[in-house]
């Protein structure tokens, strides 16, 4: 008789209960009962564009919007481009992204590698 390396217990009885383990995962549910049907979703009522009336927004230049743009336009009196955006701290924005994407994950796998156990 054959004896299973790992746990010394015989190959054909440790076939024989991973056939059976692996086969109970496919047994056929029963169906529902007719009576216990979900109940239906109210249906969503929305209209297509955001702000579809006479005064639907207006684009940076102070031009209106399509009237069936699904997306807000912006106020008039909004100082477009006037306020500057600060990008003083990019650089430091780039090295954490680049550490966090690239250089962290492959000094965690070296970590992995080399580690003694």
């Amino acid at each position: 008789m054959r004896v299973c390396v790992m746990c010394e217990a015989p190959c054909a009885l440790s076939l024989l209960v991973g056939c059976l383990a692996a086969a109970s995962a496919f047994v056929a549910q029963p169906a529902a009962a007719p009576g216990l049907r979900a109940a239906r979703a109210v249906s969503p009522v929305c209209q297509f564009g955001t702000g579809n009336t006479e005064s639907n927004g207006f684009d940076e230049k102070g031009n209106p919007n399509f009237f069936l743009s699904p997306i807000a336009g912006g106020s008039k009196d909004y100082p477009y481009g006037q306020y500057e955006l600060d990008t003083s701290g990019g650089i430091l924005a780039i090295f954490f992204a680049l550490f966090f994407t690239v250089a962290f994950p492959v000094l965690f796998a070296v970590g992995i590698v080399t580690t003694e156990i």
